[in-house]
């Protein structure tokens, strides 16, 4: 995705920096070229390193992929 369409407080499944799984979380934080997001799904795999980040995690916008509604927010 491109920053500009990447919007605060939305929800998006996206792949942080330093973990090759995908998550879900919503944007916290815009910066030039990556965002903060606060971590609100992930897959059991990913567990210690989500609770390592304190639930906050770093992503490009080329790794956030689409925006989840609140209806279908659980995916692992």
């Amino acid at each position: 995705m491109e920053a500009e369409q990447v919007e605060l407080g939305k929800v998006y499944k996206c792949i942080p920096v330093e973990l090759n799984e995908e998550i879900v979380g919503s944007i916290r934080v815009k910066y030039e070229n990556t965002a903060i997001l606060k971590v609100e799904d992930y897959p059991p795999q990913a567990k210690g390193f989500v609770k390592e980040k304190n639930h906050l995690v770093l992503a490009l916008y080329s790794n956030i992929k689409e925006e989840v509604h609140k209806t279908d927010q659980k995916v692992f």
